[in-house]
């Protein structure tokens, strides 16, 4: 922005359309109507213009809306040519660091201006003036540093006095610059005087000085505890190096202080390089305190659009079954949308923490309610690294087509599922949340509140007392303070309790994305390969058993089991379609009836299976099926003689032949034995006889 003189606050239509971002003659317009958006503004007639009859109107900055003022003197920062924008990014951050930089400085006098405007409105030494200032005075503000700053009537009139008596400019009211500002500081002064005295000389002194300012800064960066501590180590450098430079020990006594590093000297480093301890040494202060934030807003997120999971303690004192005592957990998940919560509570035994299976059951519980969320943000606890369940939730995604997780850790890449830096707990409005819930739960019996060093107790010296009731009657009070907080309106909802604004959507037309059990039963469970004796078989540990096994028996098949609901498992016989869900195989007392009667039916069961498929059956004679396969295919050929083995009869073997031909030749047929009753004429034995005709057989 241009100006005839950047000291001055009288500013023409040019510079005017320039802070509204509107045309000149707009701008002249309103210079002419003295007001802007129902404002007064004050203006004064000059001379020398050109194309307007010499005359022309011109605005005092100062009665401008703050908006246009901070505009104004922001740009003037610097050289005239200089960009807004360029000159916002040079702003000081924090007022405790490089305070002469001449933007922050000017925010410094925009804020003093803002405070003491309306005393400048009443007259001077008015009784007016007084009450203004008597009531601006005695409060705290924040400053542009973000620190509170508590304004005394002396330092009101104090400007008053820099503005009015200067040029009636707000660059009147900017901090003055320290003369010494951007100069080295001395170091320790006895050290100095040693020098002057000629008792060191200046290439040790400069070389000293070196070692023990980097000395000092490296005890501040590794979180040294204390100025007192590293007063001590460094003095204790200091006095080694003159001992080594020359300087006696009688000379360093003979000091004022015996030259020692002052406190003063060692404070001059603690605000640059404790941050670097912070840094590396407090990872939750430092991001609670030094990491930059931004603003976010809900605007036009719908229910179930952004859903928040988190672990959080509740302080709240109970009872396990044998009277020791534990703190509730609960498993919270929050629709960013509406501001619903929705609890899980668990008792965690002795030693035990928040498991995964927790997880999944308490997300299962709140998706069968709420339906499917559209965007999951999970803390990067172990809970949350569970590989099934991860799993899980890009199975869910898979189904819906719409949701993704996000998570707050960079270990993994898992397709829909999205990451965040770790440790980023106020992103995540559930943090604030469980603040707001604690005051409605501090009204249950056993409440110690949130600090356990601090409890809150009803007797000194005494343990605080425990809930005294039954666990279905801690649940029912738990869910009647969570009612209280899902019907009280909240200020960040616009005043609207988070029933209403789910209401408000509902009414629009909004409606869940529905899950049944079983879809989350199987997005969750992990895959085992058991084998099937008899209708059961074992996965960890428990025994399950279904009708519709028993033909399967000795058989391996894919089952899926959920570690947050074991009582069911989806069992895969062929390794694609379901065949069943098997529940827990129950157990019989060895003389318990109903045992029988079960082995009874479970019989009766497989013997149906095997008649049911008989009827599909035919009975065979195997060996006749064996036999007609045969003729179906030809017998194997016989081989013709191409050579015959001769045999020399001069050789051993011819004459053991020959032998044996000559002794089968000398064997007799056997006689024929006559039976003189055989009558049958077919009689084999009688082929050889000659009969006469009277002695043929009748």
């Amino acid at each position: 922005m241009e100006v005839s003189n950047p000291n001055s606050n009288w500013i023409g239509s040019s510079v005017l359309a320039q802070l509204m971002g509107v045309g000149e003659r707009r701008a002249r317009t309103v210079i002419s109507q003295g007001e802007i958006a129902n404002q007064s503004i004050s203006t004064r007639e000059i001379h020398g213009v050109r194309g307007h009859a010499g005359k022309g109107l011109v605005v005092n900055v100062d009665s401008l809306p703050e908006e246009f003022r901070h505009k104004f003197y922001m740009s003037q920062v610097g050289n005239d040519s200089t960009e807004l924008s360029a000159l916002v990014a040079d702003t000081v951050q924090h007022g405790d660091v490089a305070t002469h930089k001449t933007a922050y400085r000017m925010k410094i006098a925009l804020w003093r201006f803002e405070l003491i405007r309306p005393a400048l409105e009443c007259e001077r030494h008015s009784a007016q003036r007084g009450a203004e200032v008597k009531k601006i005075a005695g409060r705290n503000y924040v400053m542009p540093n973000g620190n509170s700053k508590k304004v005394t009537q002396d330092m009101l009139y104090r400007w008053i006095c820099a503005y009015e008596n200067g040029d009636r400019n707000v660059s009147d009211l900017m901090p003055k610059v320290r003369q010494d500002t951007g100069r080295k500081k001395n170091f320790i002064r006895d050290v100095d005087n040693l020098v002057k005295l000629g008792q060191l000389s200046q290439g040790a002194h400069e070389q000293i000085e070196q070692t023990i300012e980097r000395y000092v800064i490296s005890l501040w960066a590794n979180n040294a505890n204390g100025w007192r501590v590293i007063s001590e180590y460094s003095t204790g450098r200091l006095h080694d190096m003159l001992l080594d430079a020359g300087v006696s020990q009688s000379q360093i006594d003979s000091t004022k202080s015996k030259c020692t590093v002052t406190r003063a000297y060692v404070e001059r480093f603690r605000a640059e390089y404790k941050l670097v301890a912070i840094h590396d040494n407090d990872a939750k202060q430092f991001f609670d305190k030094y990491v930059p934030r931004i603003t976010r807003h809900t605007d036009g997120l719908r229910p179930m659009d952004l859903i928040v999971g988190d672990v959080h303690p509740i302080d709240i004192k109970c009872r396990r079954p044998d009277g020791s005592a534990v703190y509730p957990r609960a498993i919270a998940w929050h629709d960013v949308g509406t501001g619903r919560l929705w609890f899980t509570l668990i008792m965690l035994e002795k030693g035990e923490g928040v498991r995964r299976e927790h997880v999944a059951m308490s997300f299962a519980s709140m998706s069968e309610a709420w339906g499917l969320p559209v965007r999951l943000y999970l803390d990067n606890g172990n809970e949350y690294k569970w590989t099934e369940m991860l799993d899980g939730f890009l199975e869910i995604a898979e189904l819906t087509s719409k949701m993704s997780i996000t998570l707050m850790d960079t270990e993994r890449e898992l397709g829909r599922i999205l990451r965040s830096r770790p440790y980023n707990a106020p992103a995540k409005a559930i943090e604030g949340l469980f603040s707001v819930v604690e005051q409605y739960l501090g009204s249950i019996e056993g409440y110690v509140g949130g600090d356990r060093q601090d409890q809150k107790k009803q007797n000194v010296g005494k343990e605080p007392k425990a809930f005294s009731g039954s666990m279905d009657d801690f649940h029912a009070q738990c869910d009647i303070a969570l009612e209280r907080y899902h019907k009280r309106a909240q200020s960040a909802l616009d005043d609207r309790s988070p029933n209403q604004k789910y209401a408000d959507f509902i009414s629009k037309g909004w409606g869940k994305v529905a899950v049944t059990k079983e879809t989350l039963l199987f997005a969750f469970a992990e895959t085992h390969n058991p084998k099937i004796d008899r209708g059961r078989f074992q996965v960890n540990g428990h025994y399950y058993f279904h009708d519709d096994l028993l033909p399967y028996s000795q058989r391996k098949v894919m089952v899926r089991w959920a570690r947050h609901d074991p009582s069911k498992v989806l069992v895969y016989a062929d390794g694609r379609n379901l065949t069943c869900i098997a529940a827990y195989d129950p157990e019989y007392g060895v003389l318990e009836a109903k045992g029988a009667k079960e082995q009874a039916r479970r019989a009766r069961c497989l013997q149906r299976v095997i008649t049911a498929r008989r009827k599909h059956c035919d009975r065979l004679d195997l060996v006749v099926e064996m036999a007609d396969w045969n003729k179906r295919l030809p017998d194997a050929p016989e081989a013709p003689t191409v050579q015959k083995v001769k045999i020399a009869k001069d050789s051993e073997l011819g004459q053991a032949l020959e032998a044996m031909k000559q002794a089968d030749q000398q064997v007799q047929k056997p006689k024929k034995v006559y039976d003189q009753f055989l009558t049958d004429p077919s009689n084999s034995l009688l082929d050889d006889i000659g009969w006469d005709d009277d002695d043929l057989p009748n």
